[in-house]
C-alpha cells in the first residue's frame, strides 16, 4: 500500500486509465494489525483476445 497525497491523486487517476477503461473503488484491506481504506482501479472494458 502507498499514501497518495490529494495533489497526486489527479495525476495517478490519468496514469492509470480511470475513466478510458478503467474505473476506482474503494475497498477495506484486512491485516494482522487494521483494516485500511484503499482505492483500487479495475478494468470496465475486457479484450477477450487478452485472455490466456
Amino acid at each position: 500500500m502507498y499514501s497518495v497525497g490529494v495533489a497526486d491523486k489527479a495525476g495517478l487517476d490519468r496514469a492509470e486509465g480511470l475513466g478510458n477503461g478503467y474505473a476506482a473503488a474503494m475497498v477495506d484491506v484486512v491485516t494482522e494489525g487494521a483494516v485500511l481504506t484503499a482505492c483500487t482501479y479495475f478494468a470496465t472494458r475486457k479484450d477477450a483476445a487478452l485472455r490466456g
